[in-house]
């Protein structure tokens, strides 16, 4: 069975502290989550993390940003569509919300390479709170639910 979302180690999440590897976060850590009704950041706290072997990788490319590695059906949001689309599905005429910390921008998507997975193993994590967003390599995603 394909794995719905997650990110290769070395993914830099954003937290309270500043960027974080994915794979060093544990449960209790706060991570920014962009709550996109009011666009502010607000804080959450891990619930969950876990990892495990995954067959397919994509990048994402957004020129000034590169999520290296996470699955097709990583949801991630794209500001062009103002909708969360699997990171296999994203196109070029697409855009990221980018984290600058406390603020955000958009960038144009410039390339989406696929990866060789090569037995790699991926990271996810679950939050509290409603927004079920982070930042993974200052992108928008979305941890609740797979594209």
């Amino acid at each position: 069975m394909p794995v719905a979302f997650g990110f290769i180690a070395g993914t830099k999440v954003i937290t309270s502290d500043g960027a974080v590897d994915i794979e060093s976060l544990g449960v209790g850590d706060r991570v920014v989550a962009w709550d996109l009704s009011s666009s502010k950041a607000v804080s959450r706290t891990v619930a969950a993390v876990w990892s495990e072997p995954v067959d397919q990788l994509v990048a994402v490319d957004g020129g000034e940003v590169l999520l290296v590695g996470t699955t097709p059906g990583t949801a991630v949001w794209d500001a062009f569509e103002g909708t969360f689309r699997g990171a296999g599905s994203l196109s070029t005429a697409g855009e990221l919300l980018v984290w600058d910390g406390p603020d955000t921008h958009v960038v144009p998507i410039d390339d989406l390479p696929e990866r060789a997975a090569d037995g790699a193993k991926v990271w996810h994590l679950t939050l509290d709170g409603d927004e079920g967003t982070f930042f993974a390599d200052r992108v928008l995603v979305r941890h609740r639910e797979s594209m």
